[in-house]
């Protein structure tokens, strides 16, 4: 799509700042929201200008969400984290109620989760139901159960671990998903929980994505009824490259 008017919640994030960074380079006009502006300011290191925007909100506070999201042509939230746990969820549901009051049917959000909110290839099961995966990811789980019954035009971004990087792959290189996690697993009829838990680390290192990447992607793709509308998606290096992070 051509320039838009993005509202980029969690601003001051690791993630949130690649996602406000892309948008000005495409051309967007962003506001970049945070609950501190001079934190925000600090994060972000450039000034303010005609593309460029700073708003301070609490994502929790659902009326200073939509003073600020109306008008937009998209959001895109990066606020909370995982870990927050029903704190998470519930940030989520304002999130989205917010949207559907500024936006209306069909406006268009999207929201970051995680790989294992995707399903494994050729099965239905869900990667968070495997022994091994951290709890964490429920969360994501059940925000994506929150836009699935909301009336947006929704995508959820589900990367794999995110890294710092110099060296960022081309987004028409990459593997990218909907629905399910971007690998080639061998799955048997009955697959035993454990063995594709196993699987699934040995090829962590092909989800490990730069930042930059993975905000691009979604600032690249903020147009109505595109390919990855009310999807899940997910995202991994192009086949024979990989890359590893500490921890």
């Amino acid at each position: 799509m051509g320039a838009a008017r993005v509202v980029v919640l969690g601003a001051a994030g690791r993630l949130g700042r690649e996602f406000v960074h892309a948008g000005v380079r495409l051309g967007h006009t962003v506001t970049a929201v945070a609950r501190d502006r001079e934190k925000l300011r600090a994060a972000l290191q450039v000034p303010e200008s005609a593309s460029l925007t700073f708003a301070e909100a609490d994502a929790r506070d659902v009326d200073a969400l939509v003073a600020l999201m109306t008008g937009a042509s998209a959001v895109v939230n990066s606020a909370g984290h995982a870990r927050d746990g029903e704190a998470f969820v519930e940030l989520g549901h304002t999130v989205v109620q917010a949207a559907e009051r500024a936006l209306g049917p069909g406006g268009r959000l999207w929201f970051v989760g995680g790989i294992g909110a995707l399903r494994i290839p050729h099965t239905e099961r869900l990667g968070v139901e495997l022994p091994g995966m951290l709890p964490i990811y429920q969360t994501h789980r059940r925000n994506h159960e929150t836009l699935r019954a909301s009336g947006l035009d929704w995508s959820m971004l589900c990367p794999g671990p995110l890294r710092d990087t110099v060296e960022a792959p081309a987004l028409e290189d990459l593997r990218i998903t909907t629905e399910v996690m971007p690998l080639d697993l061998e799955v048997s009829d009955a697959p035993d929980d454990t063995l594709l838990f196993s699987r699934l680390r040995e090829q962590l290192a092909e989800l490990t994505l730069p930042y930059t990447t993975v905000a691009e992607l979604a600032m690249r793709h903020l147009e109505k009824g595109g390919p990855f509308s009310r999807q899940r998606v997910g995202l991994a290096f192009p086949q024979g490259h990989s890359a590893r992070k500490k921890g």
